[in-house]
């Protein structure tokens, strides 16, 4: 499943017309967005002029000046109110309303047949994400209360395993914090699930290391630390050296971990984080395989200030959905050659 621009070229042309009409709407709500303000300030200065000012300077039973300026005062407050009242309302209804349903539309006509030039049996559902239990079940993460968000859940088949991922940012807010304040970033990503009928008797954890994120901590649990890596298991050397220098890899057995982390596969997570340069985490936890790809960025999303009929933004949509699909396929076929105790209910 290798990207190359002949494979992306037959998609891009087919979504080419709507990619095209959705920019021409995405330049018309740009341009409301840029005269909301300037008519704002025109229906304040008329409200003033023909309400306000009117209404109490021409006030006979009022001799008083500063009277006059404490009514002069109130009026420009009160058109200052009903003029932004009026910009907001604007605001809903002629660029947040069709700004939601622009967003949609990108999804509907751009993102759900983009996925299924993938895989015509991939389910997407746009406005969904993961639970709390399913991110904490991979054992990876210390339980607290996190706080989940995210979007565009896809769900598929890669051979005889379910998976699915998710676009997801995790948040801790401590207890002595606002939540009007930004809390700790604990992951925000890709976040892969996938189901396999074997089991996993001893977890085992791969954990990218941390040069500048100060997130994994061994030796023992921190207020700061959402990895407990003192945790995972005992620390394992694998044959690479190069791996070694990118990752940790924690398990209860030492000799299983060594039988799952062969060559081919130590080369093929090594190889997504230096295309990615971003924090991998993964889990062989009972049933399932964990994925955690901590790249800051959420996927199947643009920028309304930059042209979305842009070849590049579709093509790095396309490229990265595959490169981290690659890795799920990657452990699927490898998943023949690990050992059959590696699987056995103990």
């Amino acid at each position: 499943m290798q990207f190359n621009d002949k494979y992306f070229e037959p998609i891009y042309q087919r979504l080419l017309p709507d990619l095209k009409e959705l920019e021409r709407q995405r330049q018309m709500l740009q341009g409301r967005r840029k005269w909301l303000w300037p008519a704002g300030i025109i229906l304040l200065a008329l409200f003033v002029v023909f309400v306000i000012i009117p209404l109490h300077l021409e006030e006979t039973n009022v001799p008083d000046y500063q009277q006059r300026v404490g009514y002069l005062i109130i009026g420009l407050l009160l058109a200052l109110g009903g003029g932004m009242l009026i910009r907001n309302l604007l605001l809903r209804q002629f660029v947040l309303i069709p700004l939601s349903k622009f967003h949609e539309d990108f999804k509907e006509k751009i993102v759900r047949p983009l996925l299924r030039y993938i895989n015509a049996s991939f389910d997407y559902l746009p406005e969904t994400h993961i639970s709390y239990e399913q991110f904490i079940q991979s054992g990876l993460f210390a339980r607290r209360e996190y706080e989940l968000d995210g979007n565009d859940l896809v769900t598929g088949k890669m051979g005889h395993l379910s998976f699915l991922v998710c676009d997801l940012m995790v948040t801790w807010f401590p207890q002595w914090i606002s939540k009007k304040q930004p809390g700790d970033v604990v992951f925000y990503g890709s976040f892969f699930i996938m189901e396999s009928p074997r089991f996993f008797s001893n977890p085992i954890y791969v954990v990218s290391r941390s040069e500048n994120e100060g997130r994994v901590f061994s030796g023992g649990s921190s207020d700061m630390g959402f990895i407990e890596t003192w945790n995972l298991g005992s620390p394992v050397i694998v044959s690479e050296k190069s791996f070694n220098e990118h990752f940790e890899v924690y398990a209860r057995d030492m000799v299983e971990a060594r039988q799952l982390m062969n060559n081919r596969l130590l080369n093929r997570i090594a190889a997504l984080k230096r295309d990615s340069q971003t924090s991998l985490y993964i889990a062989f936890h009972t049933n399932k395989l964990y994925v955690g790809i901590n790249n800051l960025q959420d996927a199947f999303e643009f920028s309304y200030d930059y042209p979305i009929d842009n070849k590049q933004l579709l093509g790095a949509y396309f490229y990265n959905f595959i490169t981290q699909l690659e890795l799920l396929q990657e452990l699927r076929e490898s998943i023949s050659i690990w050992t059959p105790n590696v699987f056995s209910r103990s």
